[in-house]
């Protein structure tokens, strides 16, 4: 099966002005993924990545950096492998959503990389993520 990325588009980056007084300070990641799927969606064997990131001072909790992303991944034959249930809601299988899980944290890696290279975050990168360690939610909406 073929998964191809069909657009990715940045919703939210902000980066807080009290940036340049913490260096020193341990910065902690808080990586959060859903992947969104909607009847109209489905008929069009679209999947929405929704990636977003925030950058935390760790002793006092303040918010460094926040990032969203939508990654919309095209994914021919999708219907044909989904598994439906009597609710009319369906499942995806898991081995396409790991994949479009994985690109998307890489995407949203390069893209931070890129806009915190001017800042003091510039040796900051997103960890690498194993799949079995993320909680993946996928709500179906007819």
């Amino acid at each position: 099966m073929t998964i191809q990325i069909e657009s990715i588009t940045v919703n939210d980056y902000k980066v807080h002005d009290q940036l340049p007084e913490m260096v020193g300070k341990t910065v902690t990641f808080d990586i959060s993924i859903n992947n969104l799927v909607t009847g109209s969606e489905l008929q069009q064997e679209v999947i929405l990545c929704e990636v977003s990131v925030r950058l935390i001072e760790a002793e006092s909790g303040l918010e460094l950096v926040t990032f969203k992303s939508n990654n919309f991944y095209n994914v021919p034959g999708l219907t044909a492998v989904l598994i439906s249930y009597p609710d009319d809601s369906v499942k995806i299988p898991e081995e396409i959503i790991e994949v479009i899980a994985r690109v998307s944290i890489g995407n949203v890696r390069g893209i931070l990389f890129e806009r915190l290279s001017t800042t003091i975050l510039n040796k900051m990168l997103l960890p690498v993520i194993e799949y079995g360690d993320l909680t993946v939610s996928i709500p179906t909406d007819q």
